[in-house]
């Protein structure tokens, strides 16, 4: 996994700000970090609970330098450390995979609560990413689930239920998000922690267009999962 350094960027490592040696001058991390979000990598399907999403694929486990790059990029607005995940996320054999097999792609909805912060989409971002890798449509999720106040890594598990707006909401905000020649459906998110957010997204997708296949690929997620 290579991490090339932006051009014109200050000789120090994006995560623990530690100086580059010579060795690591043209890439954007030292190579402690670098072996440490190796040993992160994820290999195969996320192991999320039967009654979520089955096919869903991360790049790395949600810990220690990875962790911090996904604070650094959302949180901070981190340029370097958005470069990082998104050369991670693009060289993924999964990610490519996937972005070949869909006919289009859509970002997880940013809850409002992310946006009134000022918090940078991430999703948003590798949904550009796939779109750009093989030139399939990047298609905006249901408006009426970017009303979404509280972020469901902050509900205790029991509280962690998919978000279901008023019939009113509903009825005002719903378009059909997906095409009717679109039968492949690739889902992205950054961080998922309980898997609820992208099963809403994907029930709701279903409801306008229920023979669509719906997976999903995620930057991080949480081992405790």
């Amino acid at each position: 996994m290579l991490f090339q350094r932006i051009p014109g960027t200050l000789d120090y490592c994006t995560v623990c700000t530690n100086p580059l040696t010579a060795r690591d001058l043209d890439l954007d991390l030292c190579g402690f970090c670098q072996d440490e979000i190796v040993a992160l990598t994820h290999t195969g399907k996320v192991p999320l609970k039967s009654r979520q999403m089955a096919d869903i694929h991360a790049v790395f486990h949600y810990d220690a330098a990875v962790k911090r790059l996904v604070h650094l990029a959302k949180i901070q607005g981190d340029i370097r450390a958005k470069h990082v995940l998104l050369q991670a996320i693009g060289n993924s054999p999964p990610f490519q995979s996937l972005t070949r097999w869909a006919d289009a792609v859509m970002p997880a909805p940013s809850s409002l609560w992310s946006r009134t912060r000022g918090r940078h989409d991430l999703a948003f971002a590798m949904a550009q990413c796939a779109s750009k890798y093989s030139g399939i449509p990047h298609l905006s999720p249901p408006p009426h689930l970017r009303f979404r106040w509280q972020k469901s890594s902050f509900r205790s598990r029991s509280e962690r239920q998919p978000y279901t707006p008023s019939s009113i909401l509903r009825k005002t905000l719903r378009t059909k998000s997906i095409a009717s020649d679109i039968e492949k459906l690739l889902v992205v998110d950054d961080v998922c922690t309980s898997g609820m957010t992208l099963k809403t997204l994907s029930d709701e997708l279903r409801l306008v267009s229920p023979d669509v296949i719906i997976r999903g690929f995620i930057c991080a997620y949480a081992a405790k999962l």
